[in-house]
């Protein structure tokens, strides 16, 4: 017994000992330039996992164990300082501003630069790194959710196209609402893909009426500064960028019915229009029946089965069930309008400065290929950028750019359009072909030169097939 409590003595003096030698340390962190105390600081005990933060009096508080020496402080806008620990319990802790990360933005203004702590107007500036992480050929897309308060509207997915922007809103109805492009101080009336992303430097848009003041009234839907890139001192510097991407659909089709399916839905919808006429009295629902089995491929034009014309849908609204399709493998209208789009995007430039000028050069190549066929859009593209200061009041420039394009645009005109590929497969009826077939065996018709015919709907009086109907039977 003697001997358990003189074990339990030891181990309680060793727990106490311990307690002992742990210590808080308390202190108060203020500014070098002012004196003020600086609310939440990190506080962080090295080599432990010791930490806390300052209050608004800007005082803390840290327990720390034997082992820590010192303690490190941080604070944005701060340079970090470690404090090594002495046998003191209290300490102060001056803080001074680190220049570096305080260090101002410079931004474009009209005819100018300042920064953004002496900057009065409503300006959003986008630099280089933020556009080299969006993979884009229009600068309208590397706005996209880049700048606060700009409305970018998505255009219509043609490669070489890109979103128009409202960096003031729609202020007509009639006239434009684009804004006033700027290009290195000059304005730029052409089209805004034709300047390669990877040539620009910044980007800055001028949202309100202070800030775009110095050009005039153009300027009323605001203003987009692009400053392109020049030659830095110090190195010179050869850069390649090669960038690959595929384009294929984000969305997937929405479900829809195919020819088997499609025939007795027609039936039901001219049964219904017999039984429920909008005016007069309608038929029974027995002459209804018979008589949709019998009109239904009239009003159709087209019969993919190999049925007679009459025995496609029974009077009770089934399909026969010996219907097979003639041309099973020509009902789909998205395959052949479809791709998996590709796009490659190659650069060279190569720039450098000396104490008086400085020079950028760069070499562009891109090849975009649309997610619908024969949607393409290439440009080769190169720049110039030379600048040099023989005098101290004396400063001289050379900015030339030039650009090749190639479009290949499918015909789109509006999303409701006949000739919007996406509307009209979408809609048109799953019984209807893309080429002429012969109406008895299915096979394809061909040409003189053995290419199979389209059947572009008005194929009645050349090959004596059905034209397609242009109402509601026809699936639009």
């Amino acid at each position: 017994m003697k001997k358990l409590l003189q074990s339990l003595f030891v181990l309680l003096f060793f727990a106490f000992n311990a307690m002992a030698q742990d210590r808080t340390i308390t202190g108060t962190v203020t500014s070098t330039e002012d004196g003020f105390p600086l609310p939440g600081v990190s506080i962080k005990a090295v080599g432990t996992s010791a930490s806390t933060t300052t209050g608004n009096d800007g005082k803390f508080s840290i327990r720390v164990t034997p082992s820590t020496k010192s303690l490190q402080f941080s604070f944005v806008g701060f340079a970090s300082k470690t404090i090594n620990l002495t046998t003191s319990n209290s300490i102060k802790v001056g803080l001074e501003t680190d220049a570096k990360s305080l260090q101002e933005v410079v931004i474009t203004t009209a005819y100018g630069t300042t920064t953004k702590g002496k900057n009065t107007g409503s300006i959003s500036t986008v630099g280089a790194e933020d556009i080299a992480q969006r993979p884009v050929t229009n600068l309208n897309s590397a706005l996209a959710g880049a700048a606060p308060g700009v409305q970018v509207n998505a255009g219509n997915g043609q490669p070489g196209s890109g979103p128009t922007i409202r960096v003031r809103g729609f202020g007509s109805i009639s006239a434009s609402n684009d804004p006033l492009y700027i290009v290195d101080g000059i304005q730029y009336s052409g089209n805004i893909s034709n300047i390669s992303v990877d040539d620009i430097e910044s980007i800055s848009l001028l949202k309100d009426a202070a800030s775009s003041a110095l050009y005039g009234s153009s300027a009323g839907n605001g203003v987009v500064l692009i400053t392109t890139k020049k030659g830095r001192q110090g190195k010179e510097q050869l850069d390649f960028r090669i960038i690959q991407g595929l384009t294929s659909r984000g969305i997937p089709e929405y479900e829809t019915v195919d020819a088997y399916q499609y025939y007795p839905l027609a039936w039901q919808a001219y049964r219904n229009s017999l039984v429920y006429p909008a005016t007069g009295t309608g038929s029974t629902l027995a002459a209804a029946n018979t008589a949709a089995s019998n009109d239904i491929r009239g009003l159709l034009l087209n019969n993919p089965f190999n049925v007679p014309n009459n025995q496609i849908v029974g009077s009770d609204g089934k399909l026969n069930p010996n219907a097979t399709l003639l041309y099973a493998d020509d009902l789909n209208w998205r395959e052949p309008l479809e791709r998996t789009g590709q796009r490659g995007d190659y650069s060279m430039s190569y720039s450098g400065a000396t104490e008086k000028s400085d020079y950028y050069a760069s070499l562009g190549y891109l090849n975009e290929k649309g997610y619908i066929i024969r949607s393409d859009f290439n440009r080769i593209n190169g720049r110039v950028n030379i600048n040099t200061k023989p005098l101290s009041w004396f400063k001289t420039g050379l900015n030339v750019n030039a650009n090749i394009t190639k479009s290949n645009q499918a015909d789109a005109d509006g999303s409701g359009s006949i000739v919007n590929p996406f509307n009209f497969s979408r809609y048109i009826g799953p019984i209807y072909p893309l080429y002429a077939h012969n109406q008895t065996t299915g096979e394809y018709l061909l040409d003189a030169n053995g290419n199979r015919i389209y059947d572009t709907g008005n194929l009645q009086g050349s090959l004596g097939i059905p034209n397609r109907p242009s109402g509601a039977y026809a699936g639009r």
